[in-house]
C-alpha cells in the first residue's frame, strides 16, 4: 500500500511538472511570436542574406578581375616603353593603307633590284666589247702599217731581184756564149750577130757568175722572207677583221638588251610613281624604303599596343566602377536587428531546453 501511495505521488508530481514545462513553452512561444510581429523585417533575412553572398562573391571577382587588369597594363606599358620613338606621325588607317602600298610595291622593287644588276652586268660586257674593239683597231692600224711597209719592202726587194735573176739569166747566156767569143776576131764578124767589132770582149771574159747568183739567192730570200711575213700580217689583219665585225654586231645586240631593260625599268618606276635612271646606285633608295617599311611597322605595333592599352584602361574603370557599385550595394544593406525583448535571453535559453525532454522531478534528461 504505501508503494502504491508513493507511485501515484509521483506521477502527479511528474503531470505538475510537465503541465508547468506546458505553460513556460507556450509562454515563450507567445513572446517570440509578439517579437517576431513587431520585427516583420528579420523573416526576409534569408534571401537577404543569399543576395549578400552572392554580392561578396562579385566583389571578390572584381578584385581578382581589377587585379588581373592591373597586370595587363603593367605589361602592355612595358613593352610600350620598349618601342623607339617613331618619326612618323600617321594614324592608324593611314599606317595600314602605307603598309599595305609597301606590300603590294615590293615585287616592283625587287624587280628594280633585279633590272638594275641586270644593267650593270651589261654595261660591264659593253665596256668590255669597247675596249676590245678599240684594242682590235688600234692593233689594225698597226697591222695595216706594217703590212704596208712590208709590202713596200716587198715590192722593192722583188724588183731587185727580177733585175738580179734577169742579169743573171743574161750572164747564164753570155756564159754559153763563151765558145762563140773565143772564136771572135778583132775586124772580123761575129757569126751570130754579124758585128765586125768586139769592144767588151775582154769585160766578158773575166766575168764572175758566182757574186751575181749569191747577191740573186739571197734577195730571193728575203723576198720569200717578205712574202711570207706579209701574209701572216694578212691573215692577222683579216682575223681582226672578223673580230671587229663580231664586236660591231655584238655591241649591236648589247644596245639592244640595254634599251629593252631600260624600258622595263621606265615601266617598273612609273608603276611605283617614281623617277629614276637606271644607271644610278639603287642600293641608297632600296635601304630607305626598307627603313621606312620597318618604321610602318614599328608605329602599326606602337598603335595597336596604345589600342590595347587604352582598351585594357576602360575595362580597368569599368571594373572599378562596377567594383565601387557591389562596395555601395553591400554598404546599403538592412539596419540590424533591435535589442531584444525584456527576458528574452532567459526565454532563448527556455526555448533552447524546450527542444529537450526534461524530467521536472530527477533534473536530468528523460531517456526515453
Amino acid at each position: 500500500m504505501p508503494r502504491l501511495l508513493a507511485s501515484t505521488a509521483l506521477r502527479a508530481r511528474i503531470r505538475q511538472g510537465a503541465l508547468r514545462a506546458q505553460q513556460q513553452r507556450q509562454a515563450e512561444l507567445a513572446d517570440l511570436a509578439q517579437w517576431l510581429a513587431a520585427h516583420e523585417r528579420f523573416r526576409l533575412w534569408g534571401q537577404e542574406i543569399a543576395g549578400w553572398r552572392a554580392q561578396f562573391s562579385q566583389l571578390t571577382r572584381d578584385k581578382q578581375q581589377l587585379t588581373a587588369q592591373s597586370t595587363r597594363l603593367a605589361a602592355l606599358r612595358q613593352k610600350l616603353a620598349t618601342l623607339p620613338a617613331s618619326p612618323l606621325t600617321l594614324s592608324a588607317d593611314d599606317v595600314a593603307a602605307a603598309i599595305e602600298q609597301q606590300t603590294q610595291s615590293r615585287p616592283l622593287r625587287q624587280r628594280l633590284i633585279s633590272l638594275h644588276e641586270q644593267h650593270q652586268l651589261l654595261r660591264k660586257r659593253l665596256r668590255q666589247n669597247a675596249e676590245s674593239v678599240q684594242q682590235a683597231q688600234a692593233e689594225q692600224v698597226k697591222l695595216n702599217a706594217t703590212l704596208t711597209l712590208r709590202r713596200e719592202q716587198y715590192k722593192d726587194k722583188n724588183q731587185h731581184y727580177l733585175d738580179l735573176k734577169a742579169l743573171c739569166q743574161r750572164e747564164e747566156t753570155i756564159k754559153d756564149l763563151e765558145s762563140y767569143r773565143d772564136r771572135l776576131e778583132a775586124g772580123k764578124p761575129c757569126p751570130l750577130c754579124g758585128a765586125c767589132e768586139h769592144p767588151a770582149i775582154e769585160q766578158y771574159a773575166s766575168l764572175t757568175l758566182t757574186d751575181n747568183q749569191r747577191r740573186r739567192d739571197a734577195l730571193e730570200k728575203e723576198v720569200a722572207a717578205l712574202k711570207e711575213e706579209g701574209l701572216l700580217i694578212l691573215g692577222q689583219v683579216k682575223a681582226l677583221t672578223q673580230q671587229l665585225q663580231r664586236d660591231t654586231e655584238a655591241a649591236g645586240r648589247l644596245a639592244e638588251e640595254e634599251q629593252a631593260l631600260t624600258k622595263a625599268w621606265q615601266e617598273t618606276c612609273a608603276s611605283l610613281h617614281i623617277t629614276r635612271d637606271i644607271a644610278q646606285e639603287i642600293n641608297d633608295w632600296m635601304q630607305e624604303q626598307e627603313r621606312y617599311e620597318q618604321q610602318l611597322y614599328q608605329l602599326s605595333q606602337r598603335l595597336m599596343l596604345q589600342s590595347q592599352l587604352n582598351d585594357q584602361q576602360a575595362l580597368e574603370r569599368q571594373v572599378e566602377q562596377q567594383l565601387a557599385a557591389t562596395r555601395q550595394g553591400l554598404g546599403e544593406r538592412p539596419a540590424g536587428p533591435g535589442p531584444e525583448p525584456a527576458g528574452r535571453r532567459d526565454r532563448s535559453r527556455l526555448a533552447a531546453r524546450s527542444r529537450k525532454r526534461i524530467c521536472p522531478v530527477a533534473g536530468a534528461t528523460d531517456p526515453t
